[in-house]
């Protein structure tokens, strides 16, 4: 008799002990998914382009790239940032049919298909071996 009472004191002792570990680990691995999702969730607010220039729009500040469906028109700010040999160039610098690439985001006030551009460069020239 006094066997089975040391065995179920026993068990109800590791009982008593184990259940807060399991909730602990619980709310931890909840926490860590809650942050997984929420980062997973933001959208970045600027996103890559690449490809030849078609038309250039000097006075509007603007150029297009043609893409297998439509074409895209990119509008120049003031804080867009144009670059040609690591160093700051303007949209006259730039000539059609060269290929570009950069990043760029969503305009809102211009409609769909139409972008700011937030920096351009033009395409590496390749290196020799």
């Amino acid at each position: 008799m006094k066997k089975l009472i040391a065995l179920f004191t026993v068990v109800a002792v590791t009982l008593a002990f184990a259940a807060p570990m399991q909730a602990a680990d619980k709310q931890a691995s909840t926490s860590s998914k809650t942050a997984k999702t929420t980062k997973a969730k933001t959208k970045r607010d600027t996103f890559p382009y690449y490809g030849n220039i078609g038309k250039i729009d000097s006075k509007a500040m603007t150029f297009t790239i043609a893409g297998k469906t439509s074409t895209r028109t990119f509008h120049i700010t003031k804080d867009s940032k144009l670059l040609r040999d690591d160093k700051p160039a303007g949209l006259a610098e730039f000539s059609p049919g060269e290929r570009v690439a950069g990043s760029c985001k969503h305009a809102k006030d211009k409609g769909a298909g139409h972008y700011m551009i937030v920096s351009m460069r033009p395409k590496p020239a390749k290196k020799k071996k």
